[in-house]
């Protein structure tokens, strides 16, 4: 069993997952003999969960890009994981495995656009991370700033052909309705007159965090555009397109104006490479007379 699993792994990650193996399985058998019996669970969850990802790169990336999406909706629960709560254990384990994939695929990610301007990115940060007094605030820089590139970058070339990513576009947008649905359900009971900050009542939705629920809304309203304006079925995109002007609707009730102009820009931006200059044009006419 265990050989031809191994027979299925990507030639570059072979001898990477022997090597992991091996240290895993020697680790794993101090845990169970001088350890507590749940560590021992979360260090054989935690190996497996590393085998599959080397293994399936792209349906794990999917799978990433999916919890990411929802799990700030559970900030709430008291999870504790060394000293770490369950968005930042999830993020430095994604950002850990990437960086390894990263390293492993590097010939390859060599060759996609914007490597050399990823490796200036990199070099700052690692300046940025190295003045820093803390070895947290280090190691958080380094997986707040750094693992969202190194994850752009796998996808582009982890994940392949029209079908593929287009599953992944579903996927991720399915993730996403499931936490416009909690916003939009926070706006319809009032939450928003429950949060007075700078002068605005302010929607916060399901987040702990006022400008993470921004950014969220930032995320998938940009989807949501593309959904949209793509051609077909017109009740689809009207579908879209009612569940565009929800989220539109939340995330100016956010009053976080970053998240604005990055949809406004994005906006701009998705209609030029599309070359629907009618519709910028209406756009741009709207936009003078809202601020005349």
């Amino acid at each position: 069993m265990v050989k031809s699993f191994l027979e299925r792994l990507p030639e570059s990650t072979r001898s990477l997952e022997l090597g992991v193996g091996s240290i895993g399985v020697a680790i794993l058998s101090g845990f169970i003999l001088f350890t507590d019996p749940r560590l021992v669970l979360g260090a054989v969850l935690a190996i497996c969960v590393g085998l599959y990802f080397f293994a399936k790169p792209a349906r794990s990336l999917i799978a990433i890009f999916v919890i990411r999406v929802v799990i700030d909706l559970f900030w709430w629960l008291p999870i504790d994981l060394g000293g770490l709560n369950i968005l930042e254990a999830f993020g430095g384990g994604v950002a850990a495995m990437g960086a390894v994939l990263f390293y492993v695929e590097l010939q390859k990610v060599e060759r996609t656009p914007g490597f050399f301007l990823l490796i200036i990115y990199l070099a700052i940060l690692f300046v940025a991370a190295g003045r820093s007094g803390e070895v947290r605030d280090a190691a958080e820089i380094m997986a707040k700033y750094v693992s969202p590139l190194v994850l752009m970058f796998l996808v582009s070339m982890v994940i392949r052909g029209k079908k593929m990513r287009h599953y992944f576009l579903i996927a991720v947008t399915g993730a996403c309705l499931i936490s416009l649905a909690v916003s939009v359900y926070h706006l319809s009971t009032g939450q928003i007159y429950e949060h007075f900050r700078q002068g605005y009542f302010r929607l916060v939705g399901g987040y702990a965090n006022l400008h993470n629920h921004a950014l969220f809304l930032l995320f998938v309203n940009c989807l949501l555009l593309f959904w949209t304006m793509k051609p077909g079925d017109w009740r689809k995109r009207a579908a879209f397109g009612l569940l565009l002007a929800l989220g539109l609707t939340c995330l100016y009730y956010t009053f976080v104006r970053t998240a604005m102009t990055g949809i406004a820009l994005f906006s701009v931006l998705f209609l030029i490479l599309e070359k629907r200059w009618r519709l910028l044009g209406v756009g741009a006419m709207v936009a003078v007379f809202a601020f005349v």
